[in-house]
């Protein structure tokens, strides 16, 4: 097949989830024989679109040219903006998009049985297609049982960063030699006014690492005894994947994807509350189990590889691509 992926985000400096996922998705299609295009006007059999952003540019190529059109909804902006000024037009625009794409793809359960809440006729024409992400490079597996605990992400409500700014201390104050990572921005500004305020309150134990290239987000990985990820909406959990395919135990807030990711077998544990004290006692509980945090940094690269492998998810949505040209080409040549 010839695809054309659109995307705002992709190649070797991507700054998002998305971008990550999206990236490692693309690779695994080419690997397997397909053309992709990424961003780029071609000639295509299927238009898989990835960002909003891209949205006008993806609807005129399907009505001037015929073009069946996939759109994965990474996350519903329904539920991540709510009543942020701004928010309605984007809001509406993926409405559009879930009325007119061909087929339209989910990244979890959660998030497609919330649109088919609020739209039953998406059922028919709607799939899951989780995230994937691609074996870890040789030599990057392990955590470090005393190394940093990392924060990844926006520094945003909906990610939990206030519950970071509000954990750190009470974990500190009980293992003083540990330190805390942040790594992201593009933030809200209360929350990440607080995660400054965090740094500049322990200087020595609470670094603020900016927004990192995925390489160097894997390295502080592979030297992490610990990510935490206290997600208030979560619609899949790209950090918890990549942490847990390199071997680092994950925290996670069971909100969201991140339910549908950290199984029992799974190399992290989920935390049903979002008070920062059962937070911070679960952090501390892991350091004091010593097999218990081997054991999930052993169980979590063989489970991501196992459930979350990106040729997997690539031959899933390979099927629904193929589904969705096969009929476009019969009407075509009749």
């Amino acid at each position: 097949m010839r695809v054309l992926v659109l995307t705002a985000d992709y190649g070797a400096n991507v700054w998002s989830g998305i971008g990550t996922a999206v990236s490692y998705q693309v690779a695994a299609l080419a690997s397997r024989g397909h053309d992709v295009h990424v961003s780029a006007p071609a000639r295509a059999d299927v238009i898989h679109l990835h960002s909003l952003t891209l949205a006008d540019a993806a609807l005129r190529l399907k009505q001037q040219f015929g073009i069946p059109l996939v759109y994965t909804a990474h996350s519903l902006l329904r539920v991540e903006l709510g009543g942020r000024p701004g928010a309605c037009a984007w809001i509406q625009r993926q409405q559009m998009l879930f009325e007119t794409a061909d087929h339209v793809c989910f990244v979890s359960r959660c998030e497609r049985g919330r649109a088919l809440q609020q739209m039953p006729s998406l059922a028919q024409r709607s799939s899951v297609v989780p995230n994937g992400v691609p074996d870890a490079a040789a030599g990057s597996h392990g955590g470090r049982p005393n190394g940093p605990i990392i924060f990844a992400g926006r520094f945003t409500r909906n990610k939990g960063a206030d519950i970071i700014a509000r954990m750190a201390p009470l974990v500190l104050e009980r293992a003083p030699a540990r330190q805390f990572i942040l790594a992201g921005g593009h933030g809200d500004e209360f929350e990440t006014s607080s995660l400054h305020r965090l740094a500049a309150r322990y200087p020595q134990q609470c670094r603020l690492a900016g927004w990192l290239p995925r390489d160097e987000l894997h390295r502080l990985f592979a030297e992490a005894s610990l990510v935490v990820i206290p997600s208030r909406y979560e619609p899949f959990g790209m950090i918890a994947l990549e942490a847990m395919s390199l071997g680092v135990p994950v925290l996670a807030c069971a909100s969201g994807g991140l339910a549908e990711i950290i199984q029992p077998d799974a190399g992290g544990k989920l935390i049903h509350s979002l008070l920062p004290e059962k937070w911070a006692g679960a952090c501390l509980e892991l350091f004091d189990d010593d097999h218990g945090w081997k054991r999930l940094s052993l169980q979590g690269p063989r489970w991501v590889s196992s459930q979350f492998h990106v040729n997997l998810t690539a031959a899933r949505l390979e099927a629904i691509l193929t589904g969705i040209v096969r009929p476009s080409h019969e009407f075509r040549n009749n």
